[in-house]
């Protein structure tokens, strides 16, 4: 039984022997979060060496961890001893601080001592610069370096971190360990919870961005205005100005919010405003944020010159759609629809030129699929009977189809010459294009005239397209065209 308990005892001995000499009282996250808190508030982020000085007691980067020690642990540091050779490399370890261990210098015992450290922990280690000592605090430890926290006659207070390679071979900022020796600290006090004392706690400015976004869904009366607003303080309300010059904006509307964000989307009709068509108008979004208005930029957009709200103002189609709609050549798909983007069909083209015409009487020309009553019915006859178009075969017009652009050529090329208008001078080479050889035999003459008149261009710098389908846009440019430039 004695032997046993022997035994016991030898264990518990030997496992006492092999754990740490000092344990802090907080986990070192805890010790950390404190810290960051305390570095971060003023008088103790931007202290200057002498800030928390008291004559004949203590000064400099001393008297500033004792001040940092008070605020993290609520107790003062050690007091500074003189080693066997003279040197202040060491602390007396009181039972508030327990000693971990020091070293007289040494690359190897200096580098095994530091690793051993974790946040709040103190070293105490002499100059090698001066025959000064210097006191300092783990601010952080990481598998790849350390951050020392400190201040110094020359810089002040600073947070440095240093990889653990450098930092003997570089020093710890204007200190070095190497070869003087080191000394580490912990305080085995629990960590502060408790405000800190004295701290002032700055307000963090406003910072606001308002971004006056795109006009979207823009019809002749009217648009939805877009923003955003990003703050990191609460923004109280939100709003956009519009009106017809950059320095006459008035409120078009407001929302009261809250929160640090916000998305902006005015609709001019919701909000009662009815806007002019053609019109081009100048808008701007603007926050309040702490009782002063943050404004975004100022941005403009046209309104529709035809009330379409398929036809944005700007689009390279715009002018054409607005001439074919008021010259009553083309209408649109439905009462806002214009579907510039819709292929445009045989009927339709030969309806137009017969509305040119003033719509003539024309003797019936039967297809088996032209209806009589169907709108487009006179139309056919009409162009059928003056030679603008044929059948797709005897029997058969294909009113429906999509008309391709060499068909719309031809047809073009046929009207203008029933018109009197000399349609043989003149021309376009066609030889630029990589596709010139697609275009029909029949197609080639009015393909050279309406690319010269410049009422049919290339779809691209190399390509023109014959057999490719003509759009309701196309059609409109192609129309204004030729009413403008030719007839």
């Amino acid at each position: 039984m004695r032997k046993k308990i022997i035994a016991a005892l030898l264990s518990f001995c030997l496992l006492a022997g092999m754990m740490p000499a000092a344990f802090a009282a907080s986990p070192a996250s805890a010790i950390q979060s404190r810290l960051q808190q305390i570095s971060s508030v003023s008088p103790y982020k931007d202290a200057s060496y002498h800030t928390f000085d008291v004559p004949g007691i203590r000064s400099g980067c001393y008297a500033f961890l004792h001040e940092i020690s008070m605020q993290l642990f609520g107790v003062a540091i050690p007091t500074q001893a003189v080693n066997e050779y003279g040197y202040k490399t060491l602390l007396n370890a009181n039972s508030d601080w327990d000693e971990l261990g020091a070293t007289l210098g040494g690359n190897d015992a200096v580098l095994s001592l530091l690793r051993q450290s974790q946040p709040g922990d103190l070293i105490q280690y002499k100059s090698t610069f001066t025959d000064s000592q210097h006191i300092a605090m783990i601010y952080a430890v990481s598998a790849d370096e350390i951050t020392i926290y400190d201040n110094t006659s020359g810089r002040g207070v600073q947070i440095n971190s240093f990889r653990w390679e450098d930092c003997l071979a570089y020093g710890l900022g204007d200190f070095s360990p190497v070869g003087y020796g080191l000394s580490l600290y912990r305080c085995n006090k629990n960590v502060l919870t408790t405000p800190i004392a004295g701290a002032v706690v700055e307000e963090e400015p406003a910072e606001v961005t308002v971004t006056t976004g795109a006009a979207e869904d823009i019809t002749a009366s009217g648009a939805v205005l877009c923003g955003a607003v990003e703050s990191n303080v609460p923004v109280s309300e939100i709003g956009m100005c519009l009106g017809t010059a950059p320095a006459s904006l008035t409120e078009l509307g407001a929302d009261r919010v809250s929160g640090t964000s916000a998305e902006l989307q005015f609709d001019t009709a919701a909000w009662g405003v009815s806007l002019e068509p053609d019109t081009v108008y100048y808008y701007a979004a603007y926050a309040e944020v702490e009782g002063e208005t943050c404004w975004g930029e100022t941005r403009s957009f046209r309104t529709a010159a035809d009330g379409f709200a398929d036809v944005p103002a700007g689009a390279w189609f715009a002018d054409a759609v607005a001439y074919v709609s008021e010259n009553n050549m083309m209408n649109g798909t439905s009462a806002n629809r214009f579907s510039p983007d819709d292929a445009a069909t045989r009927s339709m083209v030969v309806t137009i030129l017969y509305r040119m015409e003033g719509e003539p009487h024309a003797n019936a020309v039967d297809f088996a699929d032209v209806s009589s009553d169907v709108y487009y019915a006179d139309a056919v006859s009409w162009a059928a009977g003056l030679g603008l178009v044929n059948g797709i075969t005897d029997f058969s017009f294909a009113p429906n189809e999509p008309i391709t652009r060499e068909q719309l050529a031809v047809i073009l090329y046929r009207y203008a010459q029933s018109k009197g208008y000399d349609a043989e001078q003149g021309g376009m080479s066609l030889h630029e294009y990589a596709d010139a050889a697609q275009i029909s035999h029949y197609a080639v003459p009015a393909m050279q005239w309406a690319g010269g008149e410049g009422l049919i261009t290339g779809t691209s710098g190399a390509m023109l397209s014959p057999k490719g389908s003509a759009t309701r846009a196309q059609l409109a440019v192609i129309l204004m065209r030729l009413c403008e430039d030719v007839l």
